[in-house]
């Protein structure tokens, strides 16, 4: 089998042409069979931030006893950032413990003044209803024959 007649690969073909164009010296043609830095359906690696890009390049340029030491700060700065927040995680737990301990407290009040209030309601309408009653009855006195209250 010569080059030519090779079975077409799944790619149309398109490797066996490069392989062909790079044999005899010739530029493979770029198409849509070359070869991006990341695939489309893949997102790109993630780019580390800049201040961890510029530690990285001082650490490269200095020699290995200054990079080691360097490296030993970073640790340390690194450990000291995380002490820090972890300390600052435990106070904000603490206070919105706290503030859940206040909410609790505040549904008590509430449930506690419920009853006094439901009460209140309570003599309010039957207040309402005797004070209906007695204008019927005097009503009905006025109406009688006799009566000295109109």
């Amino acid at each position: 089998w010569s080059e030519a007649a090779a079975p077409v690969a799944k790619d149309g073909g398109a490797a066996s042409r490069r392989e062909g164009a790079r044999r005899e010296g010739a530029a493979p043609r770029p198409g849509p069979t070359s070869q991006l830095p990341y695939d489309e359906a893949t997102p790109p690696p993630p780019q580390e931030p800049p201040q961890q890009q510029q530690q990285m390049q001082v650490l490269q340029q200095q020699p290995p006893q200054q990079n080691q030491q360097a490296l030993q700060e970073s640790v340390a700065l690194n450990n000291t950032l995380i002490e820090e927040r972890g300390a600052a995680i435990q106070a904000i737990s603490g206070e919105v413990e706290a503030l859940g301990e206040l909410f609790v407290e505040v549904a008590h009040l509430v449930d506690a003044q419920s009853a006094p209030l439901d009460q209140f309601g309570d003599d309010v309408a039957k207040a309402h209803a005797a004070t209906v009653a007695a204008n019927r009855e005097l009503e009905r006195a006025a109406n009688q024959k006799g009566c000295a209250i109109a």
